[in-house]
């Protein structure tokens, strides 16, 4: 499993691109669970929770202007 600074130090680093859009994925087995351990259905809705609570990742969404 992947530690919270090589999360951090890996966000940066994609946030740091130059480019208009940026993509994460979440590893098979590393999503959202319930209280019990087991995946929560819902795909993007569930995963964009997990993505939005990425350090950086909603400061760099909020700051985005045309």
């Amino acid at each position: 499993m992947t530690d919270d600074s090589n999360i951090t130090q890996s966000v940066s680093s994609i946030l740091s691109m130059d480019g208009n859009v940026k993509f994460l994925s979440i590893e098979k087995g590393h999503g959202p669970i319930d209280l019990a351990g087991n995946p929560l259905p819902g795909g993007h809705r569930t995963t964009f929770r997990v993505a939005y609570d990425l350090p950086g990742v909603k400061e760099w969404l909020f700051a985005q202007d045309k």
